[in-house]
C-alpha cells in the first residue's frame, strides 16, 4: 500500500511540476508582430525621371521601393544616373548596388553592398568596387568607402575611402582625394587633362 501511495504522490508531483513548467513557458512566450512597412511601396520595378529645361537630369530605378510618399525612399537593387550637360556633351555619374536610399528633398543618394559605377566627364572613371557610395548634390561630392577600387584608362587606385569632388556646375572633376590605406598603379601621361 505504501508503494502504491508513493507512486500516486510521485505521479501527482510530476503532474504539478509539469503544469508549472508549462505555465512558465506560456508566460514567457511573447507574440511578435512583424514591423509595419511605412510608406507607399512598389514591388515589381520602379523608375523615376526628373527633368530640367526639357533634359533628363536624374534617373532613379530599382527592383522594388518603399517610402515613395515620404522624403526618403528605400530601393532594392538601385540604379541611379545623374546627368550634367556641357553644351552638346552629356556628362554623368552612374551607380548601382544591392541596396540604397534616395532623399527626395535634397537629392542625396546613398547606395551600399557591391557598389559599381562610372563617373564620365572628359575622361571616364570606372568604380569597380566600394562598400558604400554617397552622392551629395549640395556639396558636389561622391564619397566612396570600404575597399574602394577605381580605374581610369590603365591607372588603378585602391583605398579605404575616395572622395571625388565635382565642380558646382557639374562640368568636370575638380579633384580626387584618397584616404586610409592607399595603393595603386598610376600612368601620369594618361591622366593629363585634355584641353
Amino acid at each position: 500500500m505504501r508503494t502504491f501511495l508513493s507512486i500516486i504522490l510521485l505521479g501527482i508531483s510530476v503532474f504539478l511540476l509539469g503544469a508549472c513548467a508549462k505555465k512558465e513557458v506560456a508566460e514567457e512566450m511573447v507574440t511578435v508582430t512583424p514591423p509595419e512597412e511605412t510608406g507607399e511601396r512598389v514591388e515589381k520595378g520602379f523608375t523615376h525621371v526628373q527633368t530640367e529645361e526639357g533634359k533628363v537630369v536624374l534617373k532613379v530605378e530599382g527592383d522594388a521601393v518603399n517610402g515613395l510618399d515620404t522624403g526618403k525612399v528605400t530601393i532594392k537593387n538601385p540604379r541611379v544616373e545623374r546627368l550634367f550637360y556641357k553644351g552638346d556633351k552629356e556628362n554623368s555619374v552612374k551607380m548601382e548596388a544591392r541596396t540604397g536610399t534616395w532623399n527626395k528633398n535634397d537629392g542625396q543618394v546613398q547606395v551600399e553592398d557591391g557598389v559599381k559605377g562610372t563617373v564620365k566627364f572628359e575622361e571616364e572613371i570606372t568604380i569597380e568596387h566600394a562598400d558604400k557610395m554617397i552622392y551629395d548634390p549640395l556639396t558636389h561630392t561622391l564619397d566612396l568607402s570600404g575597399k574602394v577600387r577605381i580605374k581610369q584608362a590603365r591607372s588603378v587606385l585602391n583605398a579605404d575611402e575616395v572622395i571625388i569632388y565635382l565642380d558646382k556646375e557639374g562640368k568636370g572633376i575638380v579633384k580626387i582625394m584618397a584616404k586610409g590605406k592607399v595603393t595603386g598603379r598610376i600612368f601620369p601621361e594618361e591622366l593629363k587633362k585634355k584641353r
